[in-house]
């Protein structure tokens, strides 16, 4: 996957120089991150998610967990193709996926696929092998079943929630 400066510095490396961004339009569904579907001058589609500078670390730990999930091939996931950072946004360039038309079999279909994926695992330890993120917040993976839950997540997020708490008295 490559590593970038800038979202147009991606796209010339990816597509090459005569690829450009032709339409950038709004693309709905999360509450973290600005989406957008990029079409392209060589009428190829990305999708982009970005947000702060800061969050860098956060799009590379979503590109390491969507070619985790996509290694065992069991199911669609889009393909990371670019992570990078500029002076005002961070970013995820990613395969676009078109939405498809709904069929009766979805569900079944879906739990099938999920349960083939939950069988291929990621490794021998219990969890993901490196930390990651719960949207923006940082989530400490360890292969301890006690110390990931009780210091990992359900200690690290009790802290936050205080210092929240903190701040508001």
């Amino acid at each position: 996957m490559l590593s970038a400066n800038s979202v147009d510095g991606a796209i010339l490396a990816l597509f090459g120089p005569a690829a450009r961004v032709v339409d950038r339009r709004r693309v709905s569904g999360g509450d973290i991150n600005r989406t957008y579907r990029l079409e392209l001058s060589n009428g190829e589609a990305v999708f982009l998610k970005c947000n702060r500078p800061g969050l860098r670390n956060m799009f590379t730990a979503e590109a390491r967990g969507l070619e985790a999930l996509r290694e065992p091939g069991v199911i669609g996931v889009p393909e990371p193709l670019a992570v990078g950072a500029d002076k005002t946004e961070s970013f995820l360039i990613m395969e676009y996926l078109s939405p498809a038309p709904r069929r009766r079999d979805y569900w079944e279909t879906f739990g099938r696929e999920l349960a083939s994926l939950h069988r291929a695992g990621c490794g021998p330890d219990f969890g993901f092998p490196t930390d990651n993120y719960i949207g923006s917040t940082p989530q400490i993976n360890t292969p301890d079943h006690f110390a990931l839950y009780n210091r990992g997540r359900g200690g690290y997020n009790l802290g936050c929630s205080i210092n929240l708490l903190e701040g508001m008295i």
